[in-house]
This record gives C-alpha cells, structure tokens and sequence, in this order.
C-alpha cells in the first residue's frame, strides 16, 4: 500500500466533491480519511484519536511499513502502559 498525506484543497477546490480533485491509484490510502468512514460515534472516534493518534498519519504508516520490512514487528496495545496490570 501506499500510504500518502492529504493534500491541501485549493480554494476551487473547497465547493467540490473530494473525488473530484483528489487523484488516487489503486494501492494509495489516506489515513486522515479513516475517521470519515469508521462509522464511530462523535465520542468514540475522539477516544480513538486521542489513544492512537498515528493510525490517521501517513507518516506513521510508512514508518510501520519500514519497520516490517527490516524485520521487526508491529505491537500496538490497546491501552496505555498506565491502564495495564
């Protein structure tokens, strides 16, 4: 996959549809879209940014992507160490 940063919409491009002005290939994803379309509740999907913030950057992606790659392995807990017992 393709993990890329939204673009900034142009002025012209405020009033139109998101697919009009975003061109995206097959493999590309845009995880700032992902709250769009996870269907949370308001309070839920701030829960969700708030504890994991870096599964709507691109950057953070890439950088699991990288991490993989050399080996290593993805441990993402669901709770903060703090929550934990």
């Amino acid at each position: 996959m393709n993990f890329r940063d939204l673009p900034e919409a142009r002025e012209e491009d405020g009033t139109r549809p998101l697919e009009d002005w975003l061109y995206a290939r097959p493999d590309d994803v845009f995880p700032a879209l992902f709250p769009r379309f996870l269907g949370l509740s308001p309070p839920l999907r701030q829960a969700l940014l708030d504890a994991h913030p870096g599964i709507f950057d691109a950057a953070w992606w890439r950088g699991v992507q990288a991490k993989l790659r050399a080996g290593g392995y993805l441990d993402v807990p669901p709770y903060p160490a703090s929550a934990r017992v």
